[in-house]
């Protein structure tokens, strides 16, 4: 049997995760929109180059869950991953958060590479290593819960800083992104520290792949983690689309400008009582199951911006009930997708006899990030294509159906296409139960073999 993770080493694994996920939240959701609203870059530029940036930045993700699948086996730890993923992605945060006067595009260009190579080389070995934690069907649901969890908490924490009392408003200024640096970047350091230190290696025999070549036969050959990317291919797809456009759909299309902050505040602390919740429904219902309820669930949040009367004199409540719902039903997928993944490549372990733990969860990350970032840039890109003036100080209706469409139809569309492919993953608890026994049984009987 495993042995069971105490609460106190599960957190130290998880907090590190709250500074990566408030810098990812920023970068990806707030700086694209500020560069083209403050710093004068055309929307499309700026949507073309997340689109370029981040598609090339997946395609790295392959190459880094190889090394890092390679490391552990030489040094039986990832923690140098960890902690040069956590410094990459701190530096290159400022770099983005305070540009200099008349940026160019190739500052935006240069620093939002750098952040996602960065949040590549810490995601991708921490991933991995809580795969190796946690090794049964209940532990690995807790742990991956807790790491949502976390994630959710470092997207509050970054949202409450326009909060802090030294500072004149609640919307997002250069000066509420240098305190980003220091608050966040702080925690970042604090908890990567305490990780490296307190936290022991995962312990047990490592089989990596012996070349490149055998860890993408590993790859291909696995049917439940093709099943599985392309699922969620289509459902990152539509949250991509959405996310894209989301800091511009608030402030231009809804003119809540000044409340975004506490909009994503009320989310993500409902967000937060919500992934305990899916913890347990993952035990009820199964993994794919329960993230295949909450996605179609999300596909009707989405859609309801639709309905809403854009010259209405204030939005607030309609538009709060909207992106809490997407963000509390989205929740679901962060703690299902690599929860599962983690029975997936047991399975690899056990039909290939090779580790490629790391490299599974690189091509999920390479699918999380291609796919989103594509989504992002397509709806900047979209939109700009179809009308919609970030810098208009009113929408027209021809505006205000171009945001209606890339912000809500189509990804609401897209949800809905992703359920029965979620529902189509073939990997149950009872099986996962079967195979971990199965190598259970293996391992003794090659011990076994072993002269002494």
């Amino acid at each position: 049997m495993p042995t069971p993770l105490s609460n106190t080493r599960s957190l130290v694994y998880a907090l590190p995760v709250v500074a990566s996920a408030g810098l990812v939240i920023s970068v990806s959701t707030v700086v694209p929109g500020l560069y083209s609203r403050d710093h004068g870059m055309a929307l499309a530029v700026v949507g073309f180059w997340v689109m370029a940036v981040r598609t090339l930045d997946a395609a790295i993700d392959p190459v880094a869950g190889y090394l890092a699948d390679v490391s552990r086996r030489w040094r039986g730890s990832r923690k140098l991953w960890v902690a040069a993923g956590m410094l990459l992605m701190i530096s290159s945060a400022a770099w983005l958060y305070l540009p200099p006067e008349g940026a160019s595009t190739a500052h935006f260009a240069t620093g939002f590479l750098f952040f996602y190579i960065g949040w590549t080389v810490f995601e991708i070995p921490h991933s991995a290593w809580g795969a190796e934690l946690a090794q049964d069907h209940v532990q690995r649901s807790r742990l991956y819960s807790l790491r949502a969890g976390a994630t959710i908490a470092g997207c509050l924490l970054f949202f409450l800083i326009p909060f802090l009392p030294f500072l004149p408003s609640t919307e997002f200024t250069r000066e509420m992104l240098a305190w980003t640096v220091v608050v966040i970047g702080g925690f970042g350091l604090l908890t990567t520290a305490m990780l490296c230190r307190a936290l022991p290696d995962p312990g047990g025999a490592s089989l990596p792949p012996s070349s490149p070549r055998v860890a993408l036969r590993s790859v291909w050959r696995n049917r439940p983690l093709r099943i599985f990317l392309l699922a969620y291919l289509v459902a990152g797809l539509g949250f991509g689309l959405w996310g894209g456009l989301l800091f511009l759909a608030l402030s231009t299309g809804f003119g809540l400008e000044s409340r975004i902050a506490l909009i994503f505040v009320i989310s993500m602390a409902g967000t937060l009582v919500a992934v305990p919740l899916y913890a347990r429904m993952l035990l009820w219902l199964g993994k794919a199951r329960a993230w295949a309820l909450s996605t179609l669930a999300l596909a009707a949040a989405t859609l309801m911006p639709v309905f809403f009367d854009l010259g209405a004199e204030d939005l607030f409540i309609p538009v709060l009930i909207s992106i809490a719902l997407g963000y509390v039903l989205g929740s679901c997928q962060s703690v299902a997708a690599p929860a599962l993944l983690g029975d997936i490549a047991d399975y690899g372990r056990f039909r290939f006899g090779t580790d490629c733990t790391s490299s599974y969860f690189a091509v999920f990350s390479f699918s999380v990030k291609a796919v989103t970032g594509f989504g992002a840039g397509v709806s900047l890109s979209l939109a700009a294509w179809l009308g919609f003036d970030p810098t208009a100080a009113t929408l027209d209706a021809r505006g205000s159906r171009a945001l209606m469409l890339a912000f809500a139809v189509i990804p609401s569309a897209i949800a809905l296409i992703s359920v029965p492919l979620i529902l189509w993953i073939p990997l149950s608890a009872r099986q996962h139960a079967v195979i971990m026994r199965r190598m259970a049984r293996r391992a003794v009987r090659s011990a076994c073999a072993t002269p002494s």
